[in-house]
């Protein structure tokens, strides 16, 4: 079932392969963060693919303004620049597994870090959002189920705070109140003589009174964790799909701070992040980068013809037979 179609904003690029001079991988997290582990190999394996091409990683720091390698594209009008990062349909970000977890960052601060680093609105080159479907979105009744799911976890998360910052502190207090009233009670009939004395009233005071204890020691360790809610809920928000693929994004935001004599390019589809050997050519050595459209609706008319093909599989089409330029 196709659940995602091409961005309106964007068109087949036919442009031929260029001679690049000048190849740069942008990792748009800090070199040695959990973010940037992943990227960091999958990228020093396109090295190893295609040593000709001689990537250079460029890892996003914040107190570097003037990278060199940036520099240099500034002044190369046939520099690319690849930006890294996981992608959705429509995805408002890029993210980075980390563990179980997968982290996300804001297009406009992705492109805010590369703009940081030295990135002159001369440059002239291109950009490529080499990411999953960064130039689709949803068909209309995908968008329509991941919007309500990805609405329905933030509003969770909204009341979770809500209970994080005003329900659960009340929660606290009337539990520690119990305690000391339990504990109160609990003193009174151990000060007892011991021929007075209920010790079945002793022993379930003394078990109420460990159980709230226990509950205290649990909420505050809740709240603690809680004081990270905001961030929790950002990335909530950055999960919400919007009608708009990641790379039109990313394009619009680099447009809007002057970067207008680039090319923006994204892809119609999930991307394999490593270089893989092409089966279907002849010698089935040569090592290429490969996109999946099994599940796009509405292809380009070229891509459709392609996808005609006996020797085609829409699971491994090359990257390049699917790049889109947003336009």
């Amino acid at each position: 079932m196709a659940t995602f179609r091409p961005d309106p904003k964007s068109q087949l690029s036919t442009q031929k392969t260029l001679n690049r001079t000048l190849r740069i991988i942008f990792i748009p997290w800090q070199e040695g963060s959990d973010e940037a582990k992943e990227w960091k190999e999958k990228s020093e394996q396109w090295n190893l693919a295609k040593p000709e091409k001689k990537f250079q990683i460029v890892y996003y720091h914040p107190d570097e303004k003037a990278n060199a390698q940036l520099k240099a594209a500034n002044a190369d009008k046939d520099a690319v620049i690849y930006i890294r990062g996981h992608g959705s349909p429509g995805a408002n970000s890029l993210k980075a597994n980390v563990f179980d977890e997968q982290r996300s960052l804001a297009m406009t601060d992705v492109c805010q870090r590369l703009i940081n680093m030295g990135l002159d609105s001369s440059f002239a080159g291109a950009i490529k959002f080499h990411s999953c479907y960064s130039a689709t979105v949803f068909t209309d009744s995908a968008f329509k189920e991941s919007y309500a799911a990805a609405m329905k976890s933030l509003e969770t998360s909204r009341k979770t705070k809500e209970y994080l910052t005003t329900g659960l502190p009340k929660e606290i207090e009337d539990t520690k109140s119990d305690l000391g009233s339990i504990q109160k009670e609990l003193d009174e009939e151990k000060a007892k003589w011991f021929w007075s004395r209920d010790n079945d009233k002793v022993n379930d005071l003394t078990q109420r009174a460990d159980r709230r204890g226990k509950r205290v020691i649990d909420l505050e360790k809740q709240q603690l964790e809680g004081k990270g809610a905001d961030a929790f809920i950002r990335e909530r928000e950055l999960r919400v799909p919007t009608g708009e693929s990641i790379a039109a994004q990313g394009a619009a935001y680099m447009r809007s701070k002057g970067f207008v004599h680039c090319s923006y390019f994204g892809y119609l589809g999930p991307m394999e992040s490593l270089y893989a050997v092409d089966t279907s050519s002849p010698e089935q050595k040569a090592m290429h980068k490969f996109v999946n459209v099994e599940h796009l609706a509405d292809p380009p008319d070229l891509v459709a013809e392609m996808l005609k093909q006996k020797d085609v599989k829409p699971q491994a089409v090359r990257a390049s037979t699917v790049r889109m330029k947003i336009l």
